[in-house]
């Protein structure tokens, strides 16, 4: 009798054990509407409003029912001023750039009038002669097209941008700026027609390219030590001397998982007995790019429109150093555009030849415009090689 009283006792103790607990856990359960105003609150806190206005979106447009509708409004009102505080806070720290992806925000859900003494055209200009003052000329470029492409009226831009272009010797950008010109009746000198239309010989441009040299000493294949290099291309795109090439390429100069020896050089065109040493400016993994420097003045500097337009079948060429053997000019067509082959866009297929030693290369158009950036090809299967588009390459 002692033992069933025991264990009576025992499996009541149990079960009022479970019960506390599950009503102590059913207290402290909230329901899903209290949860998610919770979490646009500690996002509005945490100084991420966009994600706040996003997730207020979803719920209104969602229609559920019993939704605190009145205090969803509320939130979206703070989040709004917050973003708005955050761009003003931008606009007094010169931080176009930042002030333009505030706006940008704000514009996308109707509430730009909240700042009537901004537009995209302003703070697109501005973010161009910041660079400008700055010496990056490529860049200011491309900001005072995306400013034209605005407000083609604005004569102010639009001879700002052509003298840019021009002194450029980007006949690229001059078509599209002409173009943007015209049609916001704006007159345009006959120099600047007629520099639209010549563009460099491929063999005036090859002096604009590098080949990439990445020494790691020595490694061990059966028993006998051999040099381990890394070989790739890469062209100028700054006459100060800033060179783009692919993130793998020089991979062993930043990867902190990497702790073997590694020494980065370029070779220059007409010099390759000659090794220039370079350092690793930036780069990004998931793109392959990587902007690297040397202390010297190129001879050819490379151009675009900033978004040139590919299609299927246009003729393409290609100059780097397969194997090593620099100042290969490779030519063929695109194969397919809109390829899924990197992680957050998409590439260029192309037939053109391409080995190791290509990758970081120019691709380039039959009019010598730089539309992309060679990084990868199929191995076993000839003729299916791949290029990042410039378009993705302006907007890092």
């Amino acid at each position: 009798m002692s033992l069933q009283k025991t264990t009576i006792a025992a499996i009541l103790s149990i079960l009022l054990f479970s019960c506390t607990t599950t009503l102590k856990n059913e207290k402290h359960t909230l329901p899903l509407e209290q949860t998610e105003l919770n979490e646009i609150e500690k996002n509005i806190q945490s100084n991420k409003p966009f994600l706040a206005i996003e997730e207020i979106s979803f719920l209104i447009n969602n229609k559920r029912e019993n939704l605190p509708v009145e205090k969803l409004k509320i939130l979206k009102e703070k989040s709004i001023n917050t973003v708005i505080k955050m761009f003003n806070g931008s606009i007094r720290n010169n931080d176009y750039a930042a002030a333009l992806r505030y706006y940008e925000s704000v514009k996308n859900i109707g509430e730009e009038k909240r700042i009537p003494e901004w537009s995209e055209r302003g703070l697109l200009e501005r973010i161009a002669q910041k660079n400008e003052k700055s010496g990056n000329l490529n860049i200011a470029l491309l900001y005072y097209m995306k400013a034209l492409e605005r407000d083609n009226k604005n004569t102010g831009i639009a001879v700002k941008s052509l003298q840019l272009a021009y002194n450029l010797h980007n006949p690229a950008a001059l078509k599209k700026i002409i173009g943007l010109a015209e049609k916001g009746n704006i007159t345009v000198e006959a120099k600047y027609k007629k520099a639209a239309y010549v563009s460099p010989l491929l063999s005036e441009m090859i002096r604009g390219t590098v080949t990439i040299w990445v020494d790691r000493g020595i490694k061990i294949e059966s028993g006998v030590g051999v040099p381990d290099r890394i070989i790739g291309s890469g062209f100028f795109i700054d006459k100060r001397g800033y060179i783009l090439t692919n993130y793998h390429v020089i991979k062993s100069e930043v990867d902190p998982k990497y702790e073997g020896y590694s020494r980065l050089y370029v070779k220059l065109s007409g010099m390759e007995s000659e090794k220039i040493p370079a350092r690793v400016i930036g780069y990004d993994k998931i793109f392959d790019l990587a902007l690297i420097k040397t202390e010297i003045k190129p001879n050819f500097v490379f151009y675009s429109s900033g978004s040139p337009n590919v299609k299927p079948g246009d003729k393409i060429y290609t100059i780097g150093s397969p194997g090593g053997l620099e100042n290969t000019i490779t030519a063929g067509i695109v194969s397919a555009v809109g390829r899924k082959f990197i992680q957050m866009g998409s590439a260029i297929q192309v037939d053109a030849p391409l080995n190791p030693g290509n990758s970081g290369g120019p691709l380039l158009s039959s009019n010598a415009e730089l539309i992309g950036v060679v990084f990868a090809g199929i191995e076993q299967f000839e003729g299916i090689n791949f290029a990042i588009p410039w378009y993705w390459v302006s907007k890092l």
